[in-house]
């Protein structure tokens, strides 16, 4: 195709958007040039992109190297590089914006563009949203093509069989879950700071940010950590839902911000109420502080729950329940539906061996029982906290025997785990390299199920405490 009638093209494309979106896409591919043109960005990829080629080529020696002898290493190795390099390459990733947005407003005064183009007719939300997108999209782009400059180094690698090099994991959700709304939210702060409070604060107030997270991250608890750092490769502590309130909340906060920084620019604009936009924006913005601090809540009721699960295991610990039957037989059969759904059709054989006025039972609290029979009758029971209590039609005495049949359904709760354990690392700060020793106490995914003993996905006599496998 021609230049020409490429030109005439992206011209027809342009003509047939809204008049806001027609001027947004003009300011975008004019900042577009401009960006490029300049030698602040080709110095931000050479030291991103030797920074990321660094690292992937430091965890892929040390994982031909040293895994050999040392189990660890393999965790450090070049199919975990995201998930262990993840976070700093945010970091670095996020410096890149401020090198392009801290002048946005005095680099047209000093070039005296402002002259020419202010006077035109455009909205001051056009101008600042063209220039955000031009900016959000070099810098991703930048990020996109060092981690596939990566991606194509492990793919050779695997092709060629070398012994450096391996295809990192979850390249694309890296790219598009974490660092792409991580960008949006963060440039859209930066506009604001360059917009309304000049170069000083765009600059000073965005590094302290940084300084703060790198500082105090890695002392953050690990079920908070994944709230304020968006990089979930790393920290996969959030659920699917989270995740989405997560990053969808970002977007809001990034687009209020944006709203906020066109209210504020001061290129005069009378085609738009300034106020207006300062209350749509600072809503927008404000609702996805909400729902970012709704995931921290969340995470935070999680925990709680897991200390009540512990608390109520205690008790019944400490006054003998269940310590009375033993389980001494248990057949069935279990239907899995990866990532959906577990059920569970069991017959257990219990016999007393001391005298007990009910049946005690560890059951994970994600499954809910649809039907439980003691010797061909419908018992009584309550399932609450993880805590299976079967109701006895009279205490049975020593050496009695009982058939208890259960069927169940549902998805099992992984926190329902290790009640007791004297470190956990979702407590300890993230920095602790106890995570490194593993983080699920079993796997429930659409493509892997690992069902471990420890979550008590089947029923077992007793608390849950003291679990050795």
């Amino acid at each position: 195709m021609r230049r020409g009638s490429s030109v005439a093209a992206v011209r027809n494309w342009r003509l047939g958007l809204p008049k806001i979106c027609r001027s947004s896409s003009a300011f975008a591919l004019a900042e577009l040039r401009t960006v490029l043109r300049s030698p602040r960005v080709w110095v931000a990829f050479g030291i991103v992109g030797a920074l990321t080629l660094a690292a992937f080529g430091v965890v892929s020696y040390v994982h031909g190297i040293h895994s050999v002898y040392t189990p660890v290493a393999g965790y450090l190795g070049p199919r975990f590089f995201l998930s262990n390099c993840g976070v700093p390459l945010v970091g670095v990733l996020l410096l890149v914006p401020i090198m392009l947005t801290f002048d946005v407003v005095a680099a047209d005064e000093r070039a005296r563009v402002s002259d020419a183009l202010w006077p035109r007719t455009f909205t001051n939300g056009a101008l600042v949203a063209g220039r955000f997108a031009a900016i959000c999209l070099v810098c991703w782009t930048l990020f996109a093509i060092c981690v596939g400059a990566v991606c194509l180094i492990g793919w050779a690698a695997r092709a060629f069989d070398w012994w450096l090099g391996d295809v990192p994991e979850s390249a694309v959700a890296f790219l598009v879950v974490d660092a792409a709304p991580a960008m949006i939210a963060w440039c859209g702060g930066l506009m604001l700071l360059a917009t309304a409070f000049g170069r000083g604060a765009a600059v000073a107030v965005p590094t302290v940010v940084l300084a703060a997270i790198a500082a105090g991250g890695a002392s953050l608890p690990g079920y908070l950590a994944a709230v304020v750092v968006p990089v979930s490769v790393a920290l996969p502590t959030l659920s699917d839902a989270e995740l989405a309130v997560h990053r969808g909340s970002l977007l809001a906060v990034g687009i209020g911000l944006l709203l906020v920084a066109g209210a504020f620019h001061p290129r005069p604009d009378r085609s738009v109420r300034r106020g207006r936009f300062i209350l749509i924006g600072a809503g927008t913005a404000a609702l996805g502080g909400c729902g970012i601090a709704a995931v921290a809540v969340w995470e935070w009721e999680r925990m709680e729950r897991r200390d009540q699960f512990r608390t109520v295991h205690e008790a019944v610990a400490a006054a003998g329940a269940g310590a009375g039957q033993d389980l001494v037989e248990m057949r069935g059969h279990v239907r899995i539906e990866p990532g959906e759904r577990l059920e569970v059709h069991t017959e257990m054989r219990i016999t007393a061996h001391a005298h007990v006025a009910e049946l005690v039972f560890s059951f994970n609290p994600g499954m809910r029982i649809r039907s439980l029979v003691l010797d061909g009758r419908p018992a009584t029971f309550e399932h609450l906290d993880g805590l299976l209590t079967v109701g006895l039609p009279e205490p049975a005495a020593r050496d009695h025997a009982a058939v208890l049949a259960l069927s169940a359904a549902g998805v099992p709760d992984f926190d329902f785990a290790y009640l007791d354990s004297a470190v956990d690392w979702q407590r300890v700060p993230s920095g602790n390299a106890i995570s490194l020793l593993g983080r699920d106490a079993s796997v429930f995914d659409a493509g892997y199920v690992a069902l471990m003993p420890a979550i008590r996905w089947l029923p077992s006599p007793g608390a849950n405490l003291d679990v050795d496998g």
